[in-house]
């Protein structure tokens, strides 16, 4: 999936004088993702670093991520055990566990 690879290739985003930017970092976590609907999906984590994002992916890649979430939103209410599993995990799970 897009979405896993972007993930793992998520670095600091820096401002213009390589500072951390002020902006709070997205929700990321699989629990946080399956309940933003596509609209706010985009609202609210894609649009505001998709400049941030186009230095580095191309556009498909970004069009790949918003598909990669509206799946993950579909499997999720479509599947009971796989919803099961996201709904396990919370921010005290290790990444690797996940």
């Amino acid at each position: 999936m897009n979405l896993v690879l972007a993930l793992q290739s998520v670095r600091a985003e820096r401002d213009a004088k390589n500072l951390p930017r002020a902006q709070n970092a997205p929700p990321v976590l699989p629990a946080q993702l399956v309940k933003l609907s596509p609209r706010r999906f985009v609202k609210d984590v894609l649009s505001p670093h998709r400049e941030q994002l186009a230095k580095a992916w191309t556009d498909e890649w970004i069009d790949g991520v918003e598909s990669d979430h509206r799946l993950l939103r579909k499997t999720y209410d479509e599947d009971e055990e796989f919803r099961a599993v996201i709904d396990k995990h919370d921010v005290n799970t290790f990444f690797d566990e996940a």
